[in-house]
């Protein structure tokens, strides 16, 4: 249950064997380095641990090697959490409004599709409800745009407070 930086088996005397323990690693934790040691006429069954999650092997015989090994394989896997960090914001930005994280349009018309279809398919209604700031422009004008932005995210807030957890308030644009 502890959160682990890198695992560091020896081939041949690690009380958990070293296919056990990158199934366990496979399930769960495939961002974390995962360095068997052994010897070189081991290294041949590593290729299914390889597929399993082990990172790298290094030589006993080699040791100079493991430190350089351990440096890289942190490196890699820290790019790997950023690169998934990175691809989870993109998928939000393509998904949801920037200012107020409501749906964006795009999402929206693909929940507004799913909703239609499922109410052919359930022969029962659905209702789209479209709701306008009058004189959101005024706000604007008069208050600036920091204020009209605090009133589309109190705005949100309260629409999102006012729904369901199946319905769907989204920003389509504007306000």
């Amino acid at each position: 249950e502890e959160s682990w930086d890198i695992v560091l088996s020896d081939y041949e005397t690690s009380s958990l064997d070293v296919a056990s323990a990158a199934e366990i690693l496979e399930h769960g934790c495939q961002d974390i380095p995962f360095i068997v040691l052994s010897d070189k006429h081991w290294i041949k069954p590593f290729t299914s641990l390889i597929k399993k999650g082990v990172s790298d092997f290094v030589d006993k015989d080699d040791l100079a090697n493991l430190t350089h090994t351990i440096k890289r394989e942190l490196q890699c896997s820290q790019l790997r959490r950023e690169i998934s960090r990175n691809e989870q914001e993109v998928r939000r930005l393509a998904n949801f409004d920037s200012l107020t994280d409501l749906p964006n349009r795009r999402l929206f018309l693909d929940r507004l599709s799913h909703g239609l279809k499922l109410a052919k398919r359930k022969n029962s209604s659905l209702f789209v409800l479209f709701v306008d700031l009058d004189k959101f422009k005024s706000v604007n004008d008069n208050l600036g745009h920091q204020a009209g932005d605090l009133l589309l995210c109190e705005a949100a807030k309260r629409l999102r407070g006012c729904i369901r957890d199946a319905d769907t308030a989204a920003r389509l644009g504007g306000d």
